[in-house]
């Protein structure tokens, strides 16, 4: 009676581990939140809308002025999503500095953009994968 009852108690933990598994595989595989306050959320976000602000070509700078939505994913690495809407300031890049470069006044000119940047730390790579702002 002892043996089928630790064969039941074994056969039981590994179903229960196998869920588990599955369940954090899931995870892994999709996108999950990403807090705002996270600092390699923060240093894609900057990287991004700097690679935006050269790409560019001496149109006025973009500035993040609020965060929509932000989310990660485990690749090769890791990459992060970032919806974001962005204000445009007074400067162009041949200015670029966008910290000191005072916003347009014109609200009007808040645009929704969503950036998509893949950093792999191990091999000091980070790209932004993806830009548009509508």
């Amino acid at each position: 009676m002892a043996y089928l009852r630790t064969v039941f108690v074994l056969v039981l933990l590994s179903i229960l581990v196998q869920a588990f598994a599955q369940d954090k595989k899931t995870n892994l595989r999709g996108w999950f939140d990403a807090k705002e306050d996270d600092p390699h959320v923060q240093n894609a976000l900057q990287f991004a809308t700097e690679e935006y602000n050269k790409a560019n070509n001496g149109d006025y700078i973009l500035r993040v002025h609020k965060t929509i939505k932000l989310k990660k994913k485990v690749v090769a690495g890791m990459m992060y999503l970032m919806e974001v809407d962005v204000i445009t300031t007074k400067c162009t890049n041949a200015d670029s500095i966008p910290e000191v470069c005072p916003n347009e006044k014109n609200t009007s000119k808040i645009k929704r953009c969503t950036f998509q940047v893949l950093r792999v730390p191990w091999k000091t790579i980070t790209e932004l994968q993806n830009s548009y702002c509508r």
